[in-house]
């Protein structure tokens, strides 16, 4: 299991380095230890799940102690009004909230 986690974490650590900008990583680091809601929009669910899955190894020595969910089913938009502290979203409401700006956390 140790090694499994060690694996993910750098293949997620890698793919956030690769696809957000340094005052992105901050933003949403900030945000994280700050336990506010963060919803992070991608069109790449591969790229979407590692941001999300980043947070865990990003955060070390601290635990997520909250819900964490890759991946929002369509079923399941009205979550973002709830008072949850982080919250991924995939390629089928890319176009529904594509007009967002980046980095908005509530």
């Amino acid at each position: 299991a140790a090694e499994e986690a060690l694996a993910l974490s750098i293949w997620t650590m890698a793919t956030v380095c690769r696809a957000l900008s340094l005052e992105s990583i901050l933003a949403l680091f900030t945000g994280v230890l700050l336990e506010k809601q963060i919803v992070v929009i991608c069109p790449n669910l591969g790229v979407l799940s590692a941001i999300v899955l980043s947070i865990i190894p990003m955060i070390r020595p601290f635990q997520w102690q909250s819900l964490l969910l890759p991946v929002l089913p369509r079923k399941l938009i009205d979550f973002i009004d709830a008072p949850v502290p982080f919250i991924g979203l995939y390629v089928l409401f890319y176009r529904l909230v594509s007009n967002i700006n980046p980095l908005i956390s509530r």
